[in-house]
This record gives C-alpha cells, sequence and structure tokens, in this order.
C-alpha cells in the first residue's frame, strides 16, 4: 500500500497510516470530512480522497490507494479501516493526520448540535491560494 504511493506520486516523500476514531466514525456515518472548516485545514488537507473498504495487506488495497494517490490526495480515508496521510516529509504527513481528526471532531461537534459545519468563504480560499502558492 506505501509503495504504491510512492510510484504513483514523486512528490510524496512519507506515508503515515492511522485508525482515527472520529474520521471513521463520521465516514461510516455518510458524512464527507471537508478540507475547508478552519484555515489550516485548507492550507495543509487541500484533497481528500475516500476509498471502499479492501483488505489489508492485499493488491486490491494498494491500487485502490494508488489511484486515489494519483488523483492529487494528501490524505485517503480508508473505509472500515484508517487513514492515510500523504506528505513531503514524515513531519507533514503526521500533521495530516492529527488535523483529519480534529477537523473529523470539529464537525462531530456541529453535527451534534443540529449545525452543519460553516466553512471558509471561497474568496478567503482563493485569498489563502494565492498568498501561500497552493
Amino acid at each position: 500500500m506505501h509503495a504504491a504511493v510512492y510510484k504513483v506520486r514523486p512528490d510524496v516523500n512519507a506515508v503515515v497510516h492511522a485508525h482515527n476514531p472520529m474520521v471513521l466514525g463520521l465516514t461510516l456515518a455518510g458524512k464527507k470530512i471537508k478540507t475547508t472548516i478552519t484555515d489550516e485545514a485548507v492550507l495543509l488537507l487541500r484533497r481528500i480522497e475516500e476509498i471502499e473498504f479492501k483488505f489489508p495487506g492485499t493488491t486490491q488495497l494498494a491500487e485502490a490507494v494508488a489511484q486515489a494517490a494519483s488523483r492529487g490526495a494528501r490524505a485517503i480515508i480508508l473505509k472500515n479501516h484508517g487513514v492515510l496521510a500523504l506528505g513531503t516529509n514524515l513531519l507533514e504527513a503526521e500533521a495530516i493526520v492529527e488535523l483529519l481528526e480534529a477537523i473529523a471532531t470539529i464537525e462531530f461537534v456541529c453535527y451534534t448540535l443540529g449545525r452543519e459545519p460553516p466553512e471558509v468563504p471561497p474568496e478567503e480560499i482563493e485569498v489563502a491560494k494565492k498568498y501561500w502558492g497552493i
């Protein structure tokens, strides 16, 4: 699975795999994790892919992960399993895993209180893209 990412993404030098309970809980409940809830998410997460369950260690999982990675994902949610974070270095990949769980927690609180999580306005996202060159 990890090697499959490196084959399709020369910009990725680190892959972190974790089992984030809030991310999985929201995903299994049919909620999509949003990349635009906070400024930090806009800058770091950018694109999240989600793949259906494939048993760990199988060629099918590696192929599905490679496809998701090739679409530019920085985080890949493995349904009923965990997450992968793709970074230019280990610190960035770990930060993506942690931020993904933090965003899922924020979204869970909003949903629990009966609210849709508000997102950063699109015009501000454009400002961030220009300012940070993303």
